[in-house]
């Protein structure tokens, strides 16, 4: 499995005039993750229970039935939390002034091979992994490298397409105050317009 990465960038502010009016929220984290991670996605599956132990018999639940499923899965989520780690720098997005937690938007498309039996014109992967799955199991490899916890993330955008390289494209971004503003807004838009 090779890995590749592209850059991160801090996304730049306005350049203004002159350079002795301060920048607005210049102590703010403004940082954004772009990459791609090459590899075959791999779905988070089920928990499995299994009991063990001989006298003090215990429950573990274990990622899938099938251990060649649980090694594939361990495989793809060792490439994503590698990729990660090396393309973000410093500490995760958390706490914001030490009050609530920095709400995160991701924007995931998962690029499968396509099989030999699909027409070409056809794009969009309607077969199994399911979406929700793949998209869990790169949620889970993110935490503790680019967020503090999961719960974070307020805005998932994900796609699961048929392409010649298989991967996952990745875009990590900050929410700004701005954008929680207009979140609202949009939220409370679609509920006064139901019927």
């Amino acid at each position: 499995m090779s890995f590749q990465n592209l850059t991160i960038r801090p996304r730049k502010a306005e350049s203004r005039p002159d350079s002795s009016v301060p920048r607005q929220r210049a102590d703010r984290d403004l940082r954004v993750l772009d990459i791609f991670v090459s590899g075959l996605p791999v779905s988070k599956g089920n928990l499995t229970p299994f009991i063990v132990g001989k006298e003090r018999q215990r429950v573990v639940m274990v990622e899938g039935r099938r251990k060649g499923a649980r090694d594939a899965f361990a495989n793809w989520q060792a490439a994503l939390r590698f990729v990660l780690s090396d393309a973000w720098i410093g500490e995760p997005l958390g706490y914001v002034q030490g009050k609530h937690l920095q709400a995160v938007k991701v924007a995931i498309t998962f690029c499968l091979p396509r099989p030999a039996s699909a027409p070409r014109y056809v794009i969009s992967h309607t077969s199994k992994p399911d979406l929700d799955k793949l998209a869990r199991g790169c949620l889970d490899a993110m935490v503790g490298i680019v967020v503090t916890d999961d719960r974070q993330v307020v805005e998932l955008h994900a796609a699961k397409i048929y392409s010649g390289r298989t991967g996952a494209m990745i875009r990590v971004e900050p929410l700004q105050d701005a954008d929680e503003g207009r979140r609202r807004v949009d939220i409370a838009a679609l509920y006064n317009s139901a019927p």
